[in-house]
């Protein structure tokens, strides 16, 4: 994002005729123009969970999907390019 942002102030140092308020509406109109472009189209994987080894008081328990889970994450992540 950082790379965005820079890409956005050298463009608007670039244009003539605007006073330091019209700078920052426009840095802010392109950076966010630019944002939305990278964030418009994404996957969102959820997973529910109901044993994690332990209960709400925090008493062990039998039983543990986390490691299960974390699997199906690192596959999720591996295949997306994330």
């Amino acid at each position: 994002m950082e790379t965005i942002l820079d890409d956005v102030k050298t463009m608007v140092k670039e244009e003539k005729g605007l006073n330091k308020e019209a700078k920052e509406e426009r840095i802010l109109e392109l950076y966010k123009e630019r944002t939305f472009q990278h964030l418009k189209d994404y996957k969102v994987k959820m997973f529910e969970i109901e044993k994690i080894g332990y209960d709400a008081t925090g008493k062990k328990m039998d039983g543990n999907e986390l490691s299960e889970v974390a699997k199906k994450i690192q596959d999720f992540i591996i295949e997306e390019g994330l």
